[in-house]
Order: C-alpha cells, then sequence, then structure tokens
C-alpha cells in the first residue's frame, strides 16, 4: 500500500489483538486466583483497573512499555473496558436503550475533558447494548452464520485493495467495502472461526467428560 493515503499499516485493526489476548489472559489469571468468585471481588478489580487507566491518562502512572509495536500504550483504557464488560455480566446490568441514549449525552457532555472514569462508564454500556440489542436486519445477517469479526478483521485489507485499485470517492469506497467485508466475514465464519469454535467445543467437552470420570 506504499502509494495508499495510508501506507503505514498492512492490517490496521490487527493492533487490537494483542491487547485482546493480554485482558483474556489476565482474566483467566483471576479466575485461577479466585478473583472471580463473588460480585464484590469483580466489583473491586473493576475499580482497580478504571482508576488504573484514569492515573494513567492524567499522567500521574506510566503506561506500559510499548513491546514490538505492539501498541501496549493502549492497555489500560483497552483493560478498563474489558473489565466493565465483565462487571455489567456479572451484576447482570440491565440492557435499556434509554439508558444507552443517557450513555450518548454523557460522552458528548464528558468530550475533550479529563472524566476518564464516567467516559469509559459511558462506552462500555453502549458497546455492550449495540452488540446485544437485536434488530431485524442483525437477525437476516446472522441467519447465514456471523460475519462481524471477519468484517472488523478484514476490512482494512478490503478498504486498501480497494484504494489501490482506484476507488478513492468516500461513498464509493464505504459502499463497497462493506459489501466485500461482509461477503468476506462470511467466508472467514464459515472456514475458520466456526471450525475452530467447534474444535474448541469438542475439546471442552471431551475435558469436561474426563474430570467426570475422574472423580470419586
Amino acid at each position: 500500500y506504499a502509494a495508499n493515503p495510508y501506507p503505514h499499516a498492512v492490517n490496521g485493526s490487527l493492533w487490537t489483538l494483542p491487547l485482546e489476548v493480554a485482558c483474556y489472559l489476565g482474566l483467566a489469571a483471576a479466575g485461577s486466583a479466585g478473583l472471580l468468585r463473588s460480585r464484590w471481588r469483580v466489583g473491586s478489580i473493576t475499580v482497580l483497573v478504571v482508576a488504573w487507566a484514569w492515573l494513567v491518562s492524567v499522567g500521574t502512572v506510566t503506561p506500559p512499555m510499548n513491546v514490538a509495536g505492539w501498541g501496549f500504550f493502549d492497555l489500560p483504557v483497552f483493560a478498563a473496558l474489558f473489565a466493565l464488560g465483565v462487571a455489567g455480566r456479572t451484576f447482570d446490568v440491565p440492557r435499556s436503550p434509554w439508558v444507552a441514549l443517557t450513555a450518548f449525552v454523557v460522552l458528548v457532555v464528558v468530550r475533550d475533558r479529563v472524566i476518564e472514569p464516567i467516559a469509559l462508564l459511558a462506552i462500555a454500556y453502549l458497546t455492550v447494548w449495540a452488540g446485544t440489542s437485536s434488530t431485524p436486519i442483525g437477525a437476516r445477517v446472522h441467519r447465514y452464520g456471523d460475519p462481524s469479526y471477519g468484517i472488523y478483521v478484514w476490512g482494512w485489507v478490503v478498504s486498501q485493495v480497494l484504494v489501490g485499485l482506484g476507488v478513492r470517492t468516500p461513498w464509493a469506497l464505504a459502499l463497497l467495502s462493506m459489501i466485500i467485508a461482509t461477503v468476506v466475514g462470511y467466508g472467514s465464519w464459515w472456514l475458520i472461526e466456526r471450525r475452530a469454535l467447534t474444535a474448541l467445543r469438542r475439546r471442552l467437552k471431551v475435558h469436561h467428560s474426563a474430570q467426570a470420570v475422574a472423580r470419586p
């Protein structure tokens, strides 16, 4: 993509993957240590992680070192949003369009101001609400699989290829990218993600069965 307006990344979506892995490893470590056995523990950990992200944002605490260009400078905010999602599931926070609207208004009000915890809480709620809301369009899209993660992972590549082929008009680029990335997302679901999830569930089932047999 050397001739493209943004030539600096082969796939700009991949910067989040190391952060996702780090968060899941942290969740696994917390679970193994027994820190997720009660709501107050989950709540306490969430408060600490959000406070860490806020202290980093105001410059009181130094962010993690960047490792091999993997962007760990962004880990505090990413981890805070992850922890808020875990807490929301643990406390079974109700999902309401009115609360989501309030969260959106809060984001508009606190924009460009140092109120990081409130902004993070609003972003986390909006993300979970949008991702779990059922809509007629969403139901139709998911009838044939789940292309969402494939769209995210491959959308950047699709757009860069189209720009390289000469598609520079914003609306045309957005429309073509959306259509092609959705098709590629379905392919990614059926060829990679669905198979990986099926294999994982099969392995977990075998593991749990072996544990049940081993119990006295």
